[in-house]
């Protein structure tokens, strides 16, 4: 089947495990075997997985602060600084 994303082939390839195999060398490290062959078999595995070793991890929290206040507050200033200069100008006021 072509991948029109990747521009890849992608097929379908049946493989034979060595299941006794496999089995030995999770006997002699200690391990588990695990075999899934549907969707249900894998769940099944990833819950055994999560029982064997729960895992707790501590995770820190950063909040990013984006400032949003220099821009009303420069055009404040200009503003103000207009202000000023045109009441000494052209908007005078007359005593």
């Amino acid at each position: 089947r072509y991948d029109p994303w990747t521009g890849r082939v992608l097929t379908a390839a049946e493989t034979e495990l060595d299941t006794v195999v496999l089995r030995q060398i999770a006997d002699l490290t200690g391990g588990k075997f695990f075999l899934a062959t549907d969707a249900e078999g894998l769940r099944r595995v990833y819950d055994e997985i999560d029982r064997l070793q729960p895992t707790t991890f501590r995770a820190r929290r950063y909040t990013v602060y984006n400032e949003l206040a220099g821009l009303p507050l420069t055009l404040a200033l200009l503003l103000l600084l207009g202000g000023m200069v045109l009441s000494e100008t052209v908007l005078r006021r007359l005593p």
